[in-house]
């Protein structure tokens, strides 16, 4: 799994191994794979507490590289051990970019996204561990995901998410609040007969030839009789392995993953001969996601005149203060303020080679408005350790 290290708990990762549709996915498709490339040297990106990297040597790879940024390695390193499996399996805390193999994996095992692919820097690491740490016929899993896009006429999801910003008892003007939730999406539970026509395809992530991260599209509906859509769903069908794959759609029994609901800037009603475009990006910027959507609404009788045209994104969903905007200005001249004081003068003592109980010491004295004790210095300057010693 992704993430910075203690970001998970051991219960997050007892839910992805609960989710039997998808383990008994990866664990089938691992098998099949380890019986092509007997005496396998398998890659488990994201190990987590080890499951996939621990089936592995069940399986009869030769060696297992096990990597897993988060502090629940220290847990798969027990887990191996306690299945007698340690000998095989290497556990490595870090990040999969950063390693560099003394061997090529014959077999790369990860899932690292979230409610869809395009999260975090799942692609990335994809992309990075094909083209440097796999051997050149090394075979993946996943394969493929393949994301589709449904219209959803939901007024009880739009409500919850939406119309609390409109109105209200309390005569309140709140439509600043509004403007930032139709630009953004959320997880929600729906339902097959929610769907308003055909779901509709909007990409497809092949593992084994990608080469963006980001990912755009343009879909549409052409209604043929009149009904009203609050937003869209998008889901993932994962290939996990030739012929094994599992699928997120509505309808099918529900996956870790969840689905996401966007709400379009107000209720579209439809009437018949409506043709309903959807140009949908998501592009990586700055180590997340910004997703946009722009929502275009025809009717054969008159296909130059647009009856919906909606321009939404994230970006918009985020409630940036002038303050931080101003800090990020290309003109913007900084200066260290406190914080940035401690953490240079914690690094600077680091080099010198000194105990962080003596760090400790000297922070008391350099800054003592700011710990009025030994313990508060120590677990601050522990904090930095943690992050930036070897």
């Amino acid at each position: 799994m992704p993430g910075s290290i203690g970001s998970y708990t051991v219960q997050n990762y007892g839910r992805m191994i609960g989710d039997k549709i998808r383990t008994d996915s990866y664990i089938r498709g691992l098998k099949r794979a380890i019986e092509l490339r007997p005496n396998a040297v398998v890659l488990d990106i994201g190990t987590g507490t080890g499951i996939f990297a621990m089936m592995a040597a069940r399986f009869g790879a030769r060696h297992i590289y096990a990597i897993e940024p988060d502090n629940a390695i220290h847990v798969a390193k027990q887990l191996a051990v306690a299945n007698g499996y340690a000998d095989r399996i290497e556990f490595i805390q870090g990040l999969s970019t950063d390693l560099e193999l003394p061997e090529k994996a014959d077999i790369i095992i990860s899932d690292i996204r979230g409610t869809l692919p395009l999260f975090d820097h799942h692609l990335q690491t994809i992309m990075d561990a094909r083209k440097r740490l796999l051997a050149p016929d090394g075979l993946q899993l996943a394969q493929r995901d393949t994301l589709t896009a449904a219209l959803i006429n939901a007024p009880e999801v739009y409500t919850r998410t939406v119309e609390p910003w409109k109105e209200n008892m309390y005569s309140l003007d709140v439509q600043a609040a509004r403007h930032l939730t139709i630009n953004c999406w959320g997880n929600d539970k729906l339902k097959p007969e929610q769907i308003v026509m055909q779901p509709q395809q909007w990409a497809t992530l092949d593992y084994t030839s990608l080469e963006d991260v980001n990912t755009s599209g343009t879909i549409q509906w052409t209604a043929t009789e009149a009904d009203t859509v609050h937003g869209f769903t998008i889901w993932f069908d994962t290939t996990v392995f030739e012929d094994i794959r599992f699928s997120g759609a509505v309808g099918q029994t529900d996956l870790v993953y969840g689905r996401i609901f966007v709400p379009f800037a107000t209720p579209i009603d439809l009437t018949t001969g409506d043709t309903l475009t959807l140009s949908l990006r998501a592009n990586f910027v700055g180590g997340d996601y910004i997703w946009l959507w722009d929502t275009v609404v025809t009717n054969e009788s008159a296909p130059n005149t647009q009856k919906v045209n909606f321009r939404q994104s994230t970006l918009l969903g985020e409630a940036f203060s002038p303050d931080y905007l101003r800090r990020r200005a290309d003109s913007f001249v900084p200066a260290v303020n406190d914080d940035g004081k401690i953490v240079r003068f914690v690094l600077q003592a680091m080099e010198q080679n000194l105990a962080l109980g003596e760090i400790a010491n000297k922070l008391t004295q350099q800054f003592p408005e700011r710990f009025q004790n030994w313990r508060a210095a120590l677990d601050r300057a522990a904090d930095l350790s943690a992050k930036y010693s070897l």
